[in-house]
């Protein structure tokens, strides 16, 4: 068995083993697992998951608002007739992650680009959760179905969007 973090995952002063066994250890001592758990048993400096976190104050809550203005862009939808969309898609320009109204991002082809492999990242992760959930033993036989099902269809859109 091979522990790793998932591709794109970067973190600094732990590797996948160590945190998976210190998460382990959290949810068996504090009969829980949740990131406000996680974050209270890492405060103590000699805790292996204590540098995956920023303990400076005023850098975490500048990076939580950067997170809250994500979730607000991301938030932001457009109606017209029946079909419903976001408004602004996160892309590359000049050389950096900012979110862009689709329609600029429609007329750039390297924005576009960006986008679409953001796109194919997505129903790729949405693939490994259904064949995650696949592969749990206790499923039960047409909840398997349901699942596989909705795995055809991902597997349909990824395929789709590869073809773009």
């Amino acid at each position: 068995m091979i522990i790793k973090f998932i591709n794109g995952y970067r973190v600094s002063g732990v590797d996948a083993p160590t945190a998976k066994k210190e998460l382990d250890r959290i949810r068996r001592e504090r009969g829980k697992l949740t990131p406000a758990v996680i974050v209270d048993e890492a405060r103590s400096k000699s805790n292996p998951l204590h540098s995956v976190f920023e303990w400076d104050n005023s850098v975490a809550a500048q990076k939580f608002r950067e997170n809250q203005a994500g979730t607000l862009t991301r938030s932001i939808v457009i109606k017209e007739a029946e079909i419903e969309r976001r408004e602004y898609v996160l892309t590359i320009k000049d050389d950096e992650r900012q979110y862009m109204p689709i329609d600029l991002v429609l007329q750039d082809t390297e924005m576009w680009e960006y986008s679409l492999k953001r796109l194919q990242s997505q129903l790729n992760g949405m693939q490994k959760s259904v064949n995650e959930l696949t592969d749990a033993k206790q499923m039960p036989a047409a909840t398997k179905r349901k699942v596989k099902q909705l795995a055809k269809h991902i597997t349909n859109a990824a395929n789709l969007a590869a073809s773009v």
